[in-house]
């Protein structure tokens, strides 16, 4: 249940919303936002407390989050080569033991135009990681 003043900042003429994602790596543990800036939360979710650095809307994309009677849909999430475009992570993503089958989550929280929050972090999705690609090329990866 999303509490009225995030209601209210959805129902806005403008809205703006950022996304948090966590993605559950062995030894790295991925916390980003599409927000301005990096964002630390503290709360009574361990696997939302934490910083999520800031990557800004261009470098996360996020599919959208389908559900049927058998659950939800495949959700797709495409990250620049700007956020993991180093050899350690890289390394961890070559190496299927270390994120297939562990969580992955998304929240969104809105924001007003000096990207103060508006309202509460809502959970919207949670899955498991099973397929990972990499795409592009050195000037463009995905």
């Amino acid at each position: 249940m999303v509490d009225a003043t995030t209601q209210a900042a959805l129902e806005a003429q403008v809205v703006y919303w950022r996304a948090l994602l966590y993605a559950d790596f062995v030894g790295d543990t991925l916390r980003a936002t599409s927000g301005l800036y990096d964002k630390t939360v503290s709360s009574s979710d361990t696997e939302l407390n934490g910083t999520y650095e800031s990557y800004s809307h261009n470098v996360i994309e996020v599919g959208a989050v389908q559900h049927n009677e058998n659950g939800s849909d495949t959700l797709s999430i495409s990250m620049s080569g700007l956020i993991v475009n180093n050899a350690a992570f890289l390394a961890i993503i070559g190496d299927k033991t270390k994120w297939q089958g562990r969580a992955a989550r998304l929240w969104f929280y809105c924001t007003d135009s000096s990207e103060t929050q508006i309202g509460s972090i809502i959970a919207y999705y949670t899955g498991f990681m099973n397929d990972i690609t990499i795409s592009g090329d050195a000037d463009s990866q995905r």
